[in-house]
């Protein structure tokens, strides 16, 4: 890993810099258009307020350098909960998946696991199809 990765992560998870950005109100102003909140509800109700005007919406969660298994499952269920609630509030939304968030890093792989295993032309999940 190089040494700029390992410094950006380091600093992804740093509550002091976590802190700090959410008090700086230069830095909400400057990241409010793409980031409209800090919870799934707040990105859910942007979708909402963009449905009427056509514009699609990409929804992810933040954060990669998953190193155990239960925080790929996690993330994992994140997804899965993220699909029910834009399916059940009628959005038009996607959602943004990181490999890296999901355990594909080899020392997070857990033998004859899979998160997400391709069948056919779509990608199979416990609760929802997601086409490719």
């Amino acid at each position: 890993m190089s040494l700029m990765r390992k410094v950006l992560l380091a600093m992804s998870t740093s509550t002091f810099l976590r802190e700090q950005a959410t008090k700086r109100a230069f830095i909400r102003r400057s990241v409010s258009a793409f980031m409209p909140g800090e919870t799934v509800e707040d990105a859910l109700a942007a979708a909402a307020t963009l449905k009427p005007q056509r514009i699609n919406t990409i929804l992810t969660r933040l954060g990669e350098g998953v190193t155990r298994i239960d925080e790929a499952e996690q993330v994992t269920q994140h997804y899965l909960d993220v699909l029910d609630k834009v399916q059940a509030a009628g959005l038009d939304a996607q959602i943004s998946v990181k490999p890296t968030q999901l355990g594909s890093i080899a020392s997070v792989k857990r033998p004859g696991a899979s998160v997400m295993c391709p069948s056919g032309s779509t990608w199979r999940t416990p609760r929802t199809s997601i086409p490719r």
